[in-house]
């Protein structure tokens, strides 16, 4: 059995199981004002993000690839490893983790790793975000540290794959593309979302809306929401003090797409999470982009 995170502990301890003890009478939390919305590279990479995203933005993908390394037990792969090996790797991603972007460079690997000695396995994390049609207005890419950025800046100079045009940030290992916020006007300024991204998440999807597929029920109103995943285990965040959140946790229940990815929802009302584990991490992660996630349905 897989051991239970720190979210999932508190919802045990203060939901007691998922069968749904009643909701305790003072659920009230008290709502952090916005912080500092300039970058912050210091910062777990979904929280870090929240600075680049523009406010017109609807959804956010997070993929943190040095989680994604560590989950498959293979933190040191880089481009200097044969190619045998980095494709190997690939595969193993895709089907064994919950990647939620499937490396931006990848398709531009060869000419990178031959003329600029850097590729997609030299990414420590990689974001995109999207309107409310679902089209892309940007993206990010953080390099690591051992890449010098002159060989990312020569790289965008060639315009070579989607790096054409971007635009790089030397000094916080950045590269960024489309629709950029430099920290005002951002997803940063906004109330409460910095809770809703984990500090330590292989992936994270973010969405401002609720799911356009209603169902009956007592359902509160859904504003912005998260799933984070996490070494087998995933995490909804729907924001504190929600008093439907087990009528929204026994929607999955009843989802049979939704139990291929997920199982053995635990919910904690105060903080508005839902802990499960994961039957089929890749399988979550593709739910969670095809937006079947029924505990995040609108009223």
């Amino acid at each position: 059995m897989a051991r239970l995170g720190p979210a999932l502990l508190a919802g045990v301890l203060l939901a007691g199981c998922s069968g749904g003890m009643p909701a305790p009478r003072d659920l009230s939390v008290e709502v952090q004002s916005s912080r500092d919305p300039a970058y912050d590279g210091e910062r777990a990479p979904a929280s870090a993000v929240l600075s680049l995203v523009p406010e017109e933005a609807v959804a956010l993908t997070v993929t943190d690839f040095d989680e994604v390394k560590a989950d498959l037990g293979l933190a040191g792969i880089g481009t200097a490893d044969p190619a045998e090996e980095r494709a190997t790797f690939w595969q193993r991603a895709e089907a064994e983790t919950s990647m939620l972007n499937g490396g931006l460079l990848r398709n531009a690997e060869e000419r990178l790793t031959q003329e600029f000695s850097f590729s997609q396995l030299d990414v420590t994390w990689e974001a995109h975000w999207y309107d409310q049609t679902g089209a892309e207005l940007g993206w990010a890419l953080e390099i690591g540290p051992k890449v010098p950025m002159l060989f990312v800046q020569n790289a965008v100079k060639a315009g070579v794959g989607p790096l054409r045009g971007a635009t790089v940030v030397p000094e916080d290992q950045l590269v960024v593309s489309g629709d950029v916020a430099q920290g005002q006007g951002s997803w940063a300024e906004i109330p409460g979302i910095d809770d809703l991204v984990g500090p330590a998440d292989t992936a994270t999807y973010v969405e401002r809306a609720c799911l356009t597929s209603r169902v009956e029920g007592e359902l509160e109103p859904l504003e912005m929401w998260s799933v984070g995943f996490e070494s087998g285990l995933a995490t909804a965040r729907l924001g504190p003090a929600r008093r439907d959140l087990f009528e929204r946790m026994r929607l999955g229940e009843q989802a049979r797409s939704f139990r291929k990815g997920f199982e053995g929802g635990v919910a904690d009302p105060r903080t508005g999470r839902i802990g499960y584990r994961m039957v089929d991490p890749a399988r979550a992660a593709e739910l969670a982009l095809r937006q079947k996630l029924p505990f995040a349905a609108c009223e």
